[in-house]
């Protein structure tokens, strides 16, 4: 798993717990709590189950983290957070991205031309269009971001894209001239 970012849930019987602890790696290695018991005897369903209920409140707390830290750039400092797709995905096309939320289930439909660095959204959907919300997310899961599918009520702000960006945009064009 390498560079991932997820959690890993430890599931085993308890002597091995400390013995995995010290060869593993893994910087986001959960093994407090753990899925207790050997989980040859658990079917992938229910070892599911169980893992989620250790993972979910993880992933909420650092959901709700980056929700504080993008409400800060976004009323602070407008250079580091955007809630304008047209602003969104060429910064996450070009790395700049480092937190996405897009809500569930909503659309964007529209164009990207790279050539261009340029973005056409349509009100519904056209013949040759794409969800420019899925290519927001793919290009900053892709560039090492993290990408939050949130409930529409729960944006950061009323929005279909909210993003925090690594480094303002002055500083890429900057980089862009070296």
């Amino acid at each position: 798993i390498g560079e991932e970012k997820a959690p890993l849930i430890l599931a085993c019987v308890e002597y091995y717990v400390p013995i995995y602890k010290e060869v593993n790696s893994y910087k986001n290695l959960v093994t407090e709590p753990y899925i207790s018991g050997s989980p040859e005897h658990t079917d992938a369903k229910q070892l599911h189950e169980k893992a989620w209920e250790l993972v979910e409140p993880i992933l909420q707390k650092e959901r709700m983290d980056d929700m504080a830290r993008f409400s800060q750039g976004f009323n602070k400092d407008r250079g580091l957070a955007s809630a304008d797709l047209k602003e969104v995905l060429p910064a996450a096309v070009f790395s700049r991205v480092d937190t996405l939320f897009v809500p569930v289930g909503q659309h964007a439909w529209g164009r990207y031309d790279p050539d261009n660095n340029a973005v056409e959204l349509h009100s519904e959907h056209k013949t040759g269009d794409e969800d420019l919300l899925d290519l927001a997310a793919v290009y900053t899961y892709l560039n090492g971001g993290t990408v939050h599918a949130v409930e529409e009520t729960n944006m950061p702000v009323k929005s279909t894209v909210a993003a925090m960006f690594r480094f303002p945009a002055e500083n890429m064009a900057a980089t862009e001239r070296s």
